[in-house]
């Protein structure tokens, strides 16, 4: 059985913590994926705005504010580094901030976390072999 919650860009905004809460409180989920995905669009399209100085329409700009903090760590690492592509880095720490994020997201999940009761860890699906990636495990 799944528990799934789903916004473009995987990032974890205040309703996916309540939801996560939820799930680990009162349904007691004892695993938590972030899932990223190659070829991400909306942080693709995030680090479009960024580069282009220009926000996107309607309300595509909340979540170019969410996933920039992984946008500007990747632009900024290749920027300094030879290779890599920006995409890829800036999907990948995505990843990484949003496992850390629910990993010590207070009261619930960070208690869980260090109960023993709750794993939070992250991924990246591969859409040309459809496997996961696991970079995030705790």
């Amino acid at each position: 059985d799944l528990f799934v919650c789903r916004v473009a860009g995987n990032f974890a905004g205040t309703e996916a913590v309540a939801s996560m809460e939820y799930a680990v409180a009162v349904l007691n989920t004892p695993l938590i994926l972030v899932l990223g995905h190659d070829a991400c669009g909306a942080v693709d399209a995030t680090l479009k705005a960024l580069n282009d100085d220009k926000p996107p329409p309607g309300h595509i700009p909340s979540l170019v504010d969410a996933i920039a903090p992984a946008a500007k760590a990747a632009m900024k690492g290749a920027a300094m580094q030879q290779g890599g592509e920006v995409l890829d880095k800036a999907i990948r720490q995505n990843v990484i901030d949003n496992v850390a994020k629910l990993r010590s997201a207070a009261p619930i999940l960070n208690a869980a976390v260090e109960q023993g009761k709750l794993r939070v860890v992250g991924g990246i699906y591969r859409l040309t072999t459809g496997t996961v990636e696991l970079i995030a495990q705790g």
